[in-house]
This record gives C-alpha cells, sequence and structure tokens, in this order.
C-alpha cells in the first residue's frame, strides 16, 4: 500500500499530501502498528525540515 521512499528517514515515516481520507488513515495505522514509529501526516499548507531535529510549520497532524 505505501512507498518505502528514498530510505533518507528513520523513526518516522510521513503521509504526503494529507487530506484525512480514509485510505490515508488505514495506511498510517497499518505503518504505526508494524513499525511502532510516529507518523505525520503533512498538509498540502505544511512542511517539514529535517536537521539535528524535525521542525514543522504549517499544517501537519502527528500520529503515535
Amino acid at each position: 500500500m505505501y512507498q518505502t521512499g528514498l530510505d533518507c528517514l528513520s523513526g518516522f515515516a510521513i503521509e504526503p499530501h494529507f487530506r484525512r481520507s480514509k485510505v490515508q488513515l488505514q495506511s498510517i495505522e497499518k505503518e504505526k502498528s508494524e513499525k511502532q514509529i510516529p507518523v505525520y501526516g503533512i498538509y498540502e499548507e505544511g512542511g517539514m525540515i529535517i536537521d539535528s531535529s524535525i521542525k514543522c510549520f504549517g499544517k501537519i497532524e502527528k500520529f503515535e
């Protein structure tokens, strides 16, 4: 269902272009239960900068 991405992130996952659709929420729950990591839903109006920490801006939801 979900993509593996570029293998650049560890310790969390992202759901880009997030709209809270049923399919996206199911994908997030699957990722959380399988990998035991938080998932960030990033809406079109949101973004994330990852340096030594995670900095979120705009509209983002974190699922733990």
